[in-house]
């Protein structure tokens, strides 16, 4: 079939460019398998017949299959419905039920005054404990070997200013903090080989 052809051409030629970069990196801390990328895997996606591959029906269920709690899991593109039941998403029920849970909470963050958290990073950098947490994690002892305090500053400090423009700074920052913290020495190693 053309489409499990462009799919398989897309594992191998595209999809390693966008995903994969800085797998390298982690690989230096521990040795990492891409399965997806893999020429036999490819070449069995051209076997498979389209109707089990479109949609994601044959990842579906492999994880319904291999791991049933994650598959009772909301999906966030078909939330509340998780992987059993996504295919109810537009049903009346559901709809009256999501209908009831946008209510809630319009109703309790209109109450208590709160804006709607809309981005992953509000959750973890924003108020004053997880801004606590984060300068906690970015100003480590192994995190201060690799790379000089003024930098998490000067990224915290914009971030304070312009949360929306620098939240993927810090988070990466947040990123290198933890991997300086779990193998500090790996670490300095990649940054000085490159």
């Amino acid at each position: 079939d053309a489409n499990a052809r462009i799919r398989a051409f897309k594992s191998t030629h595209w999809v390693p460019r966008w995903t994969a970069t800085n797998l390298c990196f982690f690989n230096d801390v521990h040795p990492i398998q891409v399965p997806y990328f893999d020429d036999e895997m490819c070449r069995w996606i051209c076997t498979v017949p389209e109707e089990f591959l479109a949609n994601r029906k044959l990842q579906i269920a492999y994880i319904k299959m291999k791991s049933p709690k994650a598959a009772a899991v909301p999906w966030q593109s078909f939330y509340p419905c998780n992987l059993n039941d996504f295919k109810n998403f537009n049903s009346p029920l559901t709809k009256i039920r999501r209908g009831i849970i946008k209510g809630k909470r319009i109703l309790s963050n209109s109450l208590a005054n709160q804006k709607q958290i809309s981005r992953n990073w509000e959750l973890q950098f924003l108020g004053k404990e997880n801004e606590m947490k984060l300068i906690a994690h970015l100003h480590t002892a192994s995190f201060k070997e690799l790379l000089p305090e003024s930098i998490p500053n000067y990224f915290l400090n914009k971030f304070n200013g312009q949360p929306v423009e620098y939240a993927h700074s810090v988070s990466m920052l947040l990123t290198l903090s933890e991997f300086a913290r779990i193998n500090p020495l790996s670490l300095k190693a990649t940054f000085q080989n490159t």
